[in-house]
């Protein structure tokens, strides 16, 4: 008989927490609106998932599935300086640094999906071929994602082009 394991349903609690932070944090960045929107798209299909794990009945915790929400987590905290710079800085330091940003996404995106990779195979001792498919899929998703500066003629008149603008200045190495 299969009991609930103390251990997982915490954990999944925690990661779901940060993830419902950062989605929240994203949602209106000041530059790279785009990166972010996809950001959060993968983070609002990531939320089911872990939802699902929450209600997982096992005796023992698998490894992979600990490691892998362990590695989520970390990369959220890690992401989360990057969501305050761009809600407390200027409009043009944030243009000026915008690279960062773009790569600080697409860097936590393919983290994310290299620790998914971890959970599908002990997904599936607990009878949930769904949510294996559903963990690989996105999983794959995501490490296939990119994410570019975009390149625009535009003037830095209105603050809708900041996105577009972004890439007309040089990058932050040049500028330092």
């Amino acid at each position: 008989m299969a009991v609930r394991d103390v251990k997982l349903q915490p954990l999944v609690t925690e990661v779901l927490a940060v993830v419902n932070k950062v989605v929240l944090d994203a949602r209106k960045p000041v530059v790279q609106q785009d990166g972010f929107r996809r950001l959060v798209l993968y983070l609002e299909d990531l939320q089911p998932i872990l939802s699902q794990l929450q209600n997982v009945m096992v005796d023992d915790l698998p490894p992979g599935i600990q490691v892998g929400l362990d590695g989520i987590k970390a990369d959220l905290h890690k992401f989360q300086p990057i969501l305050h710079l761009c809600k407390t800085r200027s409009h043009l330091y944030l243009l000026v640094h915008c690279h960062v940003v773009v790569e600080s996404i697409q860097e936590t995106t393919h983290n994310i999906g290299q620790w998914l990779l971890l959970i599908p195979a002990p997904a599936r001792t607990f009878h949930s071929k769904d949510l294996s498919l559903k963990t690989e899929e996105l999983a794959h998703e995501m490490l296939q994602a990119r994410f570019l500066v975009w390149r625009s003629n535009s003037s830095f008149a209105a603050p809708q082009c900041y996105v577009q603008c972004c890439c007309l200045l040089p990058p932050p190495s040049v500028c330092n």
